[in-house]
């Protein structure tokens, strides 16, 4: 079962040094806001969103204060977010694919 704890590791290596790269934040903060844009378009939806207001006392301009914090976030603040909150130490990885071409022989 040495195989097991070679891909372990090395996973792990991965976590450990991951960051996040390129035009992944900006694609990240797009998907985000076409996301919440699309939490809205049901009367279902808007009652649950004037409820989430009104059960949580939140500012009529929450929306776009989260909105604001999103466009403002850098690359080191979720390089550390993610380091804090995704410790590779206790994660299970789990490896999915063809036996017969994943281990040797």
């Amino acid at each position: 079962m040495q195989y097991k704890r070679l891909i372990s590791e090395k996973f792990k290596n991965i976590f450990f040094y991951f960051h996040i790269v390129g035009d992944e934040l900006s694609f990240m903060k797009s998907s985000i806001e076409q996301s919440d844009a699309r939490k809205y378009e049901t009367p279902y939806q808007k009652a649950g969103f004037l409820n989430t207001i009104v059960k949580y006392d939140l500012e009529k301009d929450f929306v776009q204060k989260r909105q604001q914090i999103l466009q403002s976030m850098t690359k080191q603040e979720i390089d550390k977010l993610a380091k804090k909150h995704l410790p590779s130490d206790k994660m299970h990885i789990v490896v999915v694919g063809d036996k017969d071409k994943m281990l040797p022989g």
